[in-house]
């Protein structure tokens, strides 16, 4: 462990928790329980922190030896499929454990503070462990079961979402059963839908957070959820150690596929009916075919766009005693429904948009045309941002449905300088995912949605010492004055940008120094 990028790596993660501390000791006579309102922020952040590891770190373990085309040659070589997983996934897995150790001598200064009982730190810090185990396993299971990084990235992210987000769907489906009113009187399911809930509520890790993080907490450490995650990670090993010749008998190819949508071939003696004629800028006309998925795909997300303002408002005309449909809310709908489309789309499609030319080393032939490497990045960043248009469509009727209430919203966002910052930051965030694909061969969204909270939560521990080191007759002047709504929120979206344009020259830099190699 010398190398310098892991020592700094585990210095970027006590560096807030001491600021968190000395933050916490300055405002312990104005607020209750201080111990406590240092831990609890750091907890939830290294339980999303964790989170985004299962989905960018240990859901490439074996995928990117599938796709380096190195797999078969490690077997060849005698290495079985246990010393594979152990070797590639458990030493993540301990890497993991140490970065998140290293708080813990710290943490437990929360305890000196008040507020937290040392039972309620270990409880925590346990809970977070168990909580890494099924994560680092869920993850290797996805990469032993898909052949692609990307592949088992969603694959787990759709196993975290059913975890935290599908108690919630099933309980509002629930209710819509309760809602209509088609069980019997008798009936018994009732009882034992409340308990499947209640078991669920207490294998949940945010749950137990939660319950953790309460006042007189003196319950065990080594609670239902620690078991149940232990005891799911280790069938989660046992099913990729099992299955991993199943999965990975046959070698695949390293480049990868084009396009979202299955593509139609030339038919025997016929006209082609897959892909259209290329544009007039024919970068920008692969890049919509091939990352943003082209017209099928562009025809697929308006309908499942339509499909969710449907359901949404299906379920709102069940769940709502008098509903009611104005136009104003419909039209607020589908712009929420849109700029999620947008802010979504445009995330992927900035892990994507130099990735797949660097990865596979084909930048270098691009720069072979007589094009220069700026114009070639934006008929790229062009050619994905074609693929917006349903969305786009989407936000456009919901404008065009209300007028007055778009236009007052529209107002109020550019009169607020606090709507700047995070405008700002959204632009910053496009930048940093950009930036990352270039840099790393897989992960660049988990790790672009990591740094931005770690850089949030040391900005907000940075604001909030500065304001709490100001003496008390001045600071309320100071923090209720100009300074938090004006001058804060200005300074933060000018250093938003810095940061933005710091990153878009290097982007340039790095795309010239691939294409050079």
């Amino acid at each position: 462990m010398r190398n310098a990028r892991t020592h700094l790596l585990r210095a970027a993660f006590i560096i807030p928790v001491i600021l968190f501390i000395y933050l916490a000791a300055t405002v312990g006579s104005s607020i209750g329980a201080p111990g406590l309102f240092f831990f609890k922020p750091l907890t939830y952040l290294n339980f999303v922190l964790i989170s985004l590891a299962g989905i960018s770190l240990f859901s490439s373990a074996i995928t990117e030896e599938k796709e380096e085309m190195t797999l078969g040659l490690l077997r060849m070589a005698g290495i079985s499929p246990l010393a594979l997983l152990l070797g590639k996934g458990t030493s993540r897995l301990f890497t993991a454990v140490l970065i998140l150790s290293v708080q813990f001598p710290f943490t437990l200064l929360a305890v000196t503070l008040g507020g937290i009982t040392r039972n309620q730190v270990f409880a925590t810090y346990i809970a977070l462990l168990a909580y890494i185990l099924l994560i680092a396993n869920l993850g290797l299971f996805s990469s032993v079961f898909c052949s692609r990084s990307s592949r088992a990235a969603l694959l787990t992210t759709i196993c975290l979402a059913l975890m935290f987000f599908g108690p919630f769907l099933l309980d509002a489906l629930w209710n819509v059963v309760l809602a209509i009113d088609v069980l019997p009187d008798d009936s018994s399911l009732p009882s034992t839908v409340d308990t499947i809930f209640l078991w669920l509520t207490e294998i949940s890790v945010w749950n137990r957070l939660g319950t953790i993080s309460r006042s007189g907490f003196n319950d065990s450490p080594f609670s239902t959820q620690v078991i149940v995650d232990c005891v799911a990670a280790a069938l989660l090993f046992l099913a990729s150690w099992v299955s991993f010749d199943w999965f990975n008998h046959e070698e695949i190819s390293a480049a990868p596929p084009r396009g979202l949508l299955p593509r139609f071939s030339r038919k025997p003696g016929g006209k082609r009916t897959g892909m259209p004629r290329p544009w007039k800028h024919p970068l920008a006309w692969k890049d919509y075919h091939f990352i943003a998925g082209g017209r099928r795909l562009a025809i697929a997300k308006f309908i499942a766009y339509l499909a969710i303002c449907g359901m949404i408002t299906g379920f709102a005309a069940i769940m709502a005693p008098n509903p009611s449909f104005e136009r104003e809310e419909i039209a607020g709908l589908l712009i929420s429904v849109s700029l999620f489309g947008i802010c979504l789309e445009t995330s992927l499609m900035a892990s994507r948009v130099f990735h797949d030319e660097t990865k596979l080393h084909t930048l270098s032939n691009l720069v072979m045309l007589p094009i220069s490497i700026p114009r070639m990045a934006y008929e790229k960043i062009a050619g994905c941002l074609w693929g917006l248009f349903p969305a786009t469509t989407l936000f456009l009727a919901g404008a065009i449905l209300a007028p007055s209430n778009f236009g007052t919203t529209l107002a109020e966002i550019i009169t607020q300088p606090w709507h700047w910052v995070w405008i700002a930051q959204l632009i910053m965030f496009w930048h940093l995912i950009a930036w990352g694909s270039l840099q790393i061969k897989w992960g660049a969204l988990p790790l672009a949605i990591a740094i931005v909270l770690f850089g949030d939560f040391i900005t907000q521990v940075v604001i909030m010492t500065v304001i709490f080191l100001i003496n008390s007759p001045s600071r309320n002047a100071f923090a209720n004055g100009e300074f938090i709504e004006y001058l804060l929120p200005m300074a933060l979206t000018a250093g938003q940008l810095l940061i933005t344009a710091l990153l878009h020259v290097g982007i340039g830099t790095q795309l010239k120094k691939q294409a050079a190699a």
